[in-house]
C-alpha cells in the first residue's frame, strides 16, 4: 500500500486543491480538452508525490496496483448510482486506441471511413493490429501495431476494475498530450467520459485528502 502521509508532508499539497478547483473553471472557459489537462495535472501531481516515480508509467503502474484505491473505486461503483452511470458512459468508448500509432500506420483515412458504420466496426478493424506500439525502424521499415487500453480485452464495461479504468484514462491523456486529437469521431464523448470519471472519483472519494 502506498504511504498517503507523503501528501500531507509535501510542500506541493496545496497545488492539488488549486489545480482541482481550476480544472472546472478551465473546462467552462476554455473547453473540455484543456479542462482535462488541468484535471490530469492535479492527479499526476498527487500520484507523483505518493510514488516518487521518475516516469509517468511507473506512477501509473503503482497507482493501478494499490489495493485501497482499487477497493474504493469498486465500492463507489457499487454504491453510487451517479458515479456508476458516469463510468459506464466512459466505458462505452473502450478500448481507447493510441492515436499516434494509428497515424504512424497511415490508418486514419480507413478509420474515418469506418466511423459511419459505428465505433464497434472501427474497433474491430483496429484490433486486427497487435496491441503494441507502431515503430519506424532505422531502415525505414515499419513495425506495425496499435496500442489499446485497457490491455484487458475482457474488461467489464458495467463494473470495470480500477486498473482498467486508469489505463483508459492514461491513454486519453496520452492521446491529448502526444497524439493527434481531432481525427477521432468520438473525441468529445471520450473526453467528457474521461473528465467526468476522474473528476467524480477524485472529488467523491476525497482522494487528495487521504492520509
Amino acid at each position: 500500500m502506498l504511504d498517503y502521509s507523503k501528501v500531507g508532508s509535501s510542500p506541493r499539497e496545496t497545488v492539488l486543491g488549486d489545480l482541482l478547483g481550476l480544472a472546472e473553471k478551465t473546462r467552462a472557459e476554455s473547453g473540455l480538452s484543456i479542462g482535462f489537462m488541468v484535471l490530469w495535472m492535479s492527479f499526476n501531481a498527487w500520484g507523483s508525490i505518493l510514488t516518487e516515480g521518475d516516469k509517468d508509467i511507473e506512477m501509473i503502474n503503482r497507482l493501478a496496483a494499490d489495493q485501497r484505491i482499487a477497493d474504493t473505486f469498486r465500492d463507489r461503483l457499487a454504491s453510487d448510482a451517479d458515479f456508476s452511470t458516469t463510468v459506464q458512459e466512459f466505458t462505452n468508448y473502450w478500448p481507447i486506441f493510441c492515436n499516434s500509432d494509428i497515424g504512424l500506420m497511415g490508418s486514419w483515412p480507413n478509420v474515418q471511413a469506418l466511423y459511419l458504420a459505428g465505433r464497434a466496426a472501427t474497433a474491430r478493424e483496429l484490433k486486427k493490429n497487435e496491441n503494441r506500439s507502431a515503430i519506424r525502424k532505422p531502415d525505414g521499415s515499419l513495425r506495425p501495431g496499435v496500442r489499446r487500453r485497457p490491455r484487458n480485452d475482457n474488461f467489464d464495461a458495467a463494473s470495470p476494475s480500477w486498473p482498467d479504468a486508469l489505463e483508459a484514462l492514461y491513454q486519453v491523456r496520452n492521446n491529448l498530450m502526444h497524439g493527434t486529437k481531432g481525427f477521432d469521431g468520438d473525441d468529445h464523448q471520450i473526453m467528457e467520459g474521461a473528465y467526468n470519471t476522474l473528476d467524480k472519483f477524485v472529488r467523491g472519494s476525497g482522494l487528495y485528502r487521504w492520509r
